[in-house]
């Protein structure tokens, strides 16, 4: 996520703490009540903008927050098993719905609050400057090393799902199944170019753009994929809502919240 003069907010550098051998990762906030902590599951791409925008809130509303990130299938995983989860930030709908069908989020509380693209990347130092900039350019790309992993979140997840319909549309899911390798969230795969470990990826231009360990090659069209947009929801649980749980998802869809996601290089809400 791109931290220049020009970005509306400037994104908090405090880190995000490891939670839980699953992969999870936690961030807690800071100001006290006596109220229960709204906790916020949310995808991992969007782990910076999050804890930023949740760090706003509960100087706001004289809350504490905190916040859980990891693939969006495992977290709605997680809550229909009865993790205290008060809100939900989703990369892809389905996963709402999901929840939705079993009773588990609040009627009529959705929101769209941001949407994103999908890069193919290399690491920094690969010889291939820039062969990927247009679909002929896309195959050599992908094709010319046969032995050279590429990156992809796992099938389930929706960066995964989004990378595997767009190189479908392309023609080119066939011809590269055999070398996937499988990140379990879109943040894991982006490691994995970055530590060389994978030749490519194929991940959020948002996450590309806070990892300077890669350079971006192709960007894919938005046609070529389903829209990816992420949606905030509140979770209720047994029927039993935080106080503050809707005020926070419409403090996401609401200007400070999509000054934060324009500040971190995300599309805003249509």
């Amino acid at each position: 996520m791109p931290q220049s003069d020009s970005s509306p907010r400037r994104l908090s550098r405090r880190s995000v703490l490891a939670a839980t051998a699953a992969g999870l990762f936690a961030g807690a906030a800071c100001a006290r009540r006596s109220t229960e902590p709204l906790t916020i599951f949310a995808a991992a791409s969007l782990a910076r903008v999050m804890q930023a925008a949740a760090e706003e809130f509960e100087q706001l509303r004289r809350l504490e927050t905190n916040c859980v990130f990891a693939g969006t299938a495992q977290l709605a995983r997680q809550i229909g098993q009865g993790a205290p989860a008060h809100v939900f930030v989703a990369a892809d709908d389905q996963w709402t719905d999901w929840l939705a069908e079993r009773g588990l989020i609040l009627r009529g509380s959705q929101r769209i609050v941001a949407s994103n693209r999908l890069v193919l990347i290399a690491p920094v130092g690969a010889e291939e400057a820039a062969l990927a900039l247009n679909e002929g350019g896309l195959r050599e790309m992908l094709t010319r090393d046969r032995e050279g992993r590429i990156a992809l979140a796992l099938p389930e997840v929706p960066a995964g799902a989004y990378a595997r319909q767009t190189l479908g549309a392309h023609g080119l899911m066939a011809e590269v199944e055999d070398r996937i390798a499988p990140a379990e969230n879109v943040r894991v795969a982006l490691a994995y170019v970055a530590r060389e470990e994978a030749a490519l990826g194929v991940v959020y231009a948002t996450d590309a753009a806070v990892e300077e360990r890669v350079k971006v090659l192709y960007e894919f069209p938005a046609t070529s994929h389903d829209p990816i947009l992420y949606s905030a929801v509140a979770v209720a649980a047994g029927g039993v809502v935080h106080p503050e749980t809707q005020a926070f998802v419409d403090y996401l869809a609401g200007p400070a919240g999509q000054a934060w996601f324009a500040g971190a290089g995300f599309v805003g809400a249509p």
